[in-house]
Parts: structure tokens; sequence; C-alpha cells
């Protein structure tokens, strides 16, 4: 696991299915590479061998902790660059994450989780209240987009 740190946001990639992919010599070069889809949560459960999302949400408050982005890969074989923009309501850049590697060992994974997260309560973010996106790039392309809202809780009455 990988873990960086900097401006109120955090960085994990982790990787899945080492084990399985000695079984798999031959099928693994057959199979192309593909991403499986970004979703944004509050959270995380990690496990040896997944990451799962807690909580995954479109609508996110000014009082939450975090928004956490998720992306998963599929037959991953050589090494890539992976990179997270988070665009606020304005349309500007909010945030970018440094160029991540993915599978940085150049060993076959079956499943590949990459995340990133952008800290609101107490912070920077909770001020930008409105549609957010986040578009992540693998290798300078763009591999996955994902949208959601920052709002702030309506008061019980």
């Amino acid at each position: 696991m990988r873990r960086a740190c900097a401006m109120g946001m955090a960085v994990w990639v982790w990787s899945a299915g080492v084990a399985a992919a000695r079984a798999e010599t031959t099928a693994k070069d057959l199979v192309p590479m593909e991403v499986l889809g970004l979703v944004t949560c509050k959270g995380l459960n990690k496990t040896a061998d997944r990451i799962d999302p807690v909580q995954p949400t479109e609508q996110f408050w000014t009082t939450d902790k975090q928004v956490v982005s998720i992306v998963r890969f599929q037959h991953v074989l050589k090494q890539h660059a992976v990179r997270w923009r988070w665009y606020g309501p304005d349309g500007k850049l909010y945030v970018e994450s440094a160029d991540l590697p993915v599978t940085p060992t150049g060993k076959y994974h079956r499943l590949f989780y990459g995340t990133h997260r952008v800290l609101v309560a107490g912070e920077r973010a909770m001020l930008y209240t409105g549609q957010w996106k986040v578009v992540v790039y693998l290798n300078g392309a763009v591999a996955a987009t994902g949208s959601f809202t920052l709002a702030v809780p309506r008061s019980a009455p």
C-alpha cells in the first residue's frame, strides 16, 4: 500500500490478486487492462485483497469529514501513472494529485484500486458548495470522471 499526504488530501494505491496472478500466466497477456469505474463515498473499508466504499453517494455536506474517490482497474500488467484532478463548482482546479504509480512492482494484478480524497469539514473545500467534478487520468489520458454535490446541511426546525 502507498500513502501520500499533502494539503489536506491523502492518496492510497492498493493492489489485489497477486497470488491469483501466478496461476494466470497466459490469460493475463491476452486480456486488456480496463477501468471498471469511479465511485465517490464518505470513507473506505480496506481488507487484504480489496477496498470497498463506505456510504457511496454523490451528495456530501460541508460537515462531512471528506469526499473519497475510488477507481478500480482490472487486468493491470505493466506500470502506469494515475492522477486525480478535483474541480470546484466554479470549474476551476481545486487540487490535483501527483502522478502515482499503478503496479509499482510491474507484476500482474487482476484488480487494482486507486483512491484519493479531499478533506472537507474545517478545510477550505467547505467554502465551495455546489457541483464538483473529479477527473482521473491514466498515463495522461482521461480514464474516469465523476461528480458530486457539496452543500450546507439544513438545520432541523
